[in-house]
């Protein structure tokens, strides 16, 4: 009986060990998982201080006493870190076409879309200069920007599929004219944001 309780009373430990104060990195005790959001939430919390997932997923995070490990290729309907730390892209992330094409997509916050340059801001910084990521992506990029240096439009690289809906992202370096040879026909009023193709960031119309 005494061996019994002994086991509860660790069990019940380990738990409360597993909660933090930061709400996005305790389990639900309701379900005994982590809440909803936490998939999106954690790849900033781990890169914060790790210590939140050691104490569930063990040292190493193959598996500590939660019996997961982050290095699965999937759990459930979540997609893990089969590649080891501190892989937090799929595999081949680095080639251009792949997070290229992801960073340019409309910005989609479900939590494995990974999609948007606001997505990327999220742990390279909002100047995309490192963040709490610390890897900056001027380094393969070759220019401080969050894209690769010129031509932006030729067949391997174009800025031209970017979705429109990155333009709050691409107004921070570019409203006005700044960083670029491309200035506005006008400038967009006061509280509002610039547009890819009403002439107050770049282009007048779909066309030119």
């Amino acid at each position: 009986m005494k061996v019994g309780l002994s086991i509860i009373f660790i069990v019940l430990l380990l738990f409360a060990s597993c909660s933090d104060r930061n709400q996005g990195s305790v389990l639900d005790p309701s379900t005994g998982r982590h809440y909803g959001n936490w998939i999106s939430d954690h790849r900033e919390n781990y890169l914060e201080g790790k210590n939140d997932c050691t104490v569930c997923h063990g040292n190493d995070l193959k598996g500590g006493i939660s019996n997961v490990s982050c290095f699965s290729l999937n759990f459930g309907d979540m997609s893990c870190h089969p590649e080891g730390p501190p892989s937090m892209h799929p595999s081949g992330w680095r080639k251009p076409s792949n997070h290229g094409a992801s960073a340019k997509s409309a910005p989609d916050f479900d939590p494995e879309a990974r999609k948007g340059f606001s997505r990327c801001q999220k742990c390279h910084g909002n100047d995309f200069s490192g963040g709490i990521a610390n890897i900056s992506c001027f380094v393969c990029h070759g220019v401080n920007a969050p894209h690769p240096k010129k031509p932006w439009r030729s067949d391997k690289i174009t800025h031209q599929t970017t979705n429109i809906a990155n333009v709050p992202v691409c107004s921070e370096c570019h409203t006005n004219g700044a960083n670029s040879t491309h200035k506005p026909d006008i400038i967009a009023p006061s509280g509002t944001l610039p547009g890819c193709f009403n002439g107050t960031l770049c282009h007048s119309g779909e066309n030119e």
